[in-house]
């Protein structure tokens, strides 16, 4: 890799490692926060819940950002702007039908096995979640592909968690005075949610190249694409499956006290993995473009240097 390559993979690096070090920072505020304004059982009860609803997303988002990221790159590299809206529509499509089906089983499931209201409430909080931060996930993913890899973490890596950091807080001190509950909690995450969403969907609306909104779709690759997405999604849902089943697991045999502790450690044990996800969220687009122009000898001193 020459010096100027280096120097700019660095820079983009730089700003990975700050937005994912204010990711996790904010994640273990927000649950010490949580913790005190909640209660250690409650708190407990919001981390098992959100817990089971991180791992039911799993299939509504099946490697979609991956693939998007890639294809991107791929139409980017090409100045293939059909293509580039084509996928961007038919994934916010897949991800916005199979939100709504695993919405309306979870919601079934609930109905006939969740007997207690103040759960059965926060679980319908969660599922709202998972259309929201799905489609957030894909239009990070859209900027990546275009190179804009900071942006495109923003939304969810620190204005989610800050927008709800700021909700908690104000909810708790100023409005509710100390009666927050978990289902409240989430709700306030839903809310955080929307405007992180709201946020990405200005900040694609405005990096997208002007070619990529005047082109006519092109037919989608479904078959491709659907076998691309199931293969990302098995690497991608296995390292979901790795960082929540804990949570759920505690949730089922242990008290919910037990849960709440445990989940504040190991929000505090995630800053041990920073360098390996800062680096992959740098160089997965630009692997992308390189293999699309067939730069193979580039690509492989970017592995090496990374």
């Amino acid at each position: 890799m020459s010096r100027s390559s280096a120097q700019s993979l660095l820079g983009p690096v730089v700003a990975s490692f700050g937005i994912k070090f204010a990711n996790v920072a904010l994640s273990l505020l927000l649950a010490v926060l949580l913790a005190r304004v909640l209660g250690v059982s409650s708190y407990g009860e919001y981390a098992f819940v959100y817990a089971i609803v991180t791992l039911l997303a799993i299939p509504s988002q099946m490697g979609l950002p991956q693939l998007v990221v890639r294809e991107t790159a791929r139409a980017d590299r090409n100045q293939d702007w059909a293509a580039m809206r084509t996928i961007w529509r038919w994934a916010h499509l897949f991800v916005l039908i199979s939100s709504l089906g695993t919405m309306t089983l979870a919601l079934i499931w609930i109905a006939l096995r969740v007997p207690e209201k103040g759960i059965r409430t926060a679980f319908i909080f969660g599922l709202l979640l998972i259309p929201l931060i799905a489609l957030g996930n894909v239009r990070g993913a859209a900027l990546s592909g275009l190179g804009k890899v900071v942006l495109g973490q923003l939304p969810e890596s620190v204005l989610r968690p800050l927008f709800l950091f700021a909700g908690i807080w104000g909810a708790a001190y100023l409005v509710v005075q100390g009666q927050m509950t978990a289902a409240g909690a989430l709700g306030l995450h839903v809310g955080a949610a929307g405007f992180a969403f709201l946020v990405g969907s200005v900040l694609l609306s405005t990096n997208r190249p002007r070619y990529a909104v005047l082109a006519k779709a092109s037919p989608p690759q479904t078959r491709a694409w659907l076998m691309a997405a199931g293969a990302f999604g098995l690497l991608a849902g296995l390292q979901t499956i790795n960082s929540t089943l804990d949570i759920v697991m505690i949730g089922i045999m242990r008290s919910r006290e037990e849960v709440g502790i445990y989940k504040i450690a190991v929000t505090a044990a995630s800053l041990t993995v920073f360098g390996l996800q800062v680096i992959n969220i740098v160089i997965m687009p630009r692997i992308a473009h390189l293999h699309a122009g067939g730069e193979i000898k580039a690509m492989q001193a970017l592995v090496t240097a990374t």
